[in-house]
């Protein structure tokens, strides 16, 4: 947060309809109004649970899904001319890479192709640097995706990512199916790589606290809408919205550096409805407001420098006195 801004999303909304001959027709909000930025080198991580939309932001994000409104701006041009003349500098990095990467290539082959599109010829000695760069040996060229570990598999994911130099790198659930020694080591290596090569990232995860760790801010996101936004620590340890102090509420406490200085939010089970007039939180909140979370959409609100959408927030423990709260213009911060 606080650089020049690289990635700005402007107000992107994104439905789909399900259903049809055998079962009624229902329209999803997949996105509903979502803006956000992300700043040269700078990572923006973007939490919620499956079905909250966030794979669908990251393919708009990619170009792989076009928005019914709203706007995407890579270092201020249109998406879509960005892509006309940058295409490859946008990297997806999957959360498995047994179906992102070839299984009939070898290693080399898949790095090697990926620098052949960029315009760089593929030597051998390229090939090894790159890999040596994600802490993988030369011996590594000459195998199959299916005689590495999972580790190593995600490895070459990123190599391949990396290889032709990205300006904007989409890493969606990069680490879920790994061991957690394994995690923090592709969580530093990202860290690394960002560092030497100045790429923005968007990092989607269902996993708060291991995204803040890797975050300059985070964006909270639940049934397609954003419900808090604002800087990695300031969301991890001093949660807003009801939502996102549950997500924080279900982290172990040992996994916590210092006690939860604000009351655990737990709420109901059930999943994101597919619309709603109201807060899509309702039914599951304890703090809800019958005739007030449930008929009216809640505003993005600026309270002390985080953007938070809900009618009854929970009260900010930063210690900067009065919460001040005007409508949020997230652009702009």
């Amino acid at each position: 947060m606080g650089k020049e801004a690289f990635v700005e999303v402007r107000n992107i909304v994104k439905t789909f309809v399900k259903g049809g001959i055998l079962t009624k027709r229902r329209v999803v909000k997949a996105v509903n109004g979502v803006s956000l930025t992300i700043g040269k080198g700078e990572t923006l991580g973007l939490v919620g649970e499956s079905g909250s939309g966030k794979t669908t932001l990251g393919k708009i994000l990619a170009g792989l899904e076009t928005p019914d409104s709203g706007e995407v701006l890579i270092n201020g041009q249109p998406l879509k001319e960005y892509l006309k003349r940058n295409r490859i500098k946008i990297q997806l990095i999957f959360q498995n890479p047994d179906t992102s990467l070839d299984p009939r290539q070898r290693v080399r082959d898949v790095i090697g192709e990926a620098l052949e599109a960029a315009g760089v010829k593929a030597t051998k000695e390229r090939i090894e640097k790159i890999l040596h760069d994600v802490g993988l040996t030369p011996e590594v060229m000459n195998r199959y995706p299916h005689e590495l570990s999972g580790g190593q598999k995600q490895r070459v994911a990123i190599a391949r990512a990396i290889s032709v130099n990205p300006a904007f790198i989409i890493a969606d659930e990069i680490v879920s199916a790994l061991d957690a020694t394994i995690k923090v080591r592709i969580l530093r290596l990202m860290k690394r790589l960002q560092k030497e090569h100045g790429f923005a990232m968007l990092f989607i995860s269902h996993d708060l606290p291991i995204t803040a760790s890797v975050s300059d801010a985070v964006a909270v996101i639940y049934a397609g809408m954003l419900m808090e936004y604002g800087r990695a620590r300031d969301v991890m340890y001093s949660p807003m919205h009801p939502y996102t102090a549950h997500l924080v509420s279900s982290v172990p406490k040992l996994y916590l550096s210092s006690k939860r200085p604000y009351p655990e939010v737990r709420l109901a089970e059930g999943a994101p409805p597919d619309t709603y007039d109201g807060c899509p939180l309702t039914s599951r909140c304890p703090r809800a407001v019958t005739g007030l979370c449930d008929v009216k959409l809640p505003e993005q609100l600026r309270v002390n420098g985080r953007i938070v959408a809900c009618h009854n927030p929970l009260p900010s423990n930063l210690g900067e006195g009065t919460a001040v709260r005007e409508p949020a213009n997230v652009l702009s911060r």
